[in-house]
């Protein structure tokens, strides 16, 4: 009977010992599942950390242009507001040319009635003359 105890016990710890390599196998193949998931993992996150960095330059760079675009709508705000003071002082002088020339026109418009008026002042005068000589 000792010896079927004995065989029990050796088959009993076979089957544990068995059982035992089964599981450190398991966990032989977990631990390398596991390393390759880091290493997988490690080489994600260096591509993400890559990735981040250019999108900050990126963004830099739109940042610089935006504040570029800025200073060229500052300059075009300031050109508009000059065009259009020079726009303003154009059309006050037009408007005092049109005036001079309403005035010139209107002198113009009595010099040619005082013509009219010496021209025949002057025919009246040569035709005194005329009936003096006569």
């Amino acid at each position: 009977m000792v010896a079927d105890e004995v065989r029990t016990l050796a088959k009993r710890t076979q089957d544990s010992t068995s059982q035992i390599n089964t599981i450190i196998a398991e966990l032989q193949q977990r631990a390398e599942q596991a390393g390759t998931t880091m290493q997988q993992s490690q080489e994600m996150m260096n591509s993400t950390v890559s990735t981040a960095r250019e999108a900050g330059a990126s963004i830099s760079e739109i940042s610089g242009s935006v504040e570029s675009i800025s200073h060229m709508n500052i300059q075009i705000a300031t050109a508009t507001e000059e065009q259009g003071a020079v726009s303003e002082e154009l059309n006050r002088n037009v408007v005092n040319i049109s005036h001079a020339s309403e005035e010139v026109a209107a002198g113009a418009t009595q010099m040619a009635q005082a013509c009219n008026e010496l021209n025949h002042l002057a025919t009246q005068l040569q035709e005194m003359v005329r009936r003096f000589r006569v």
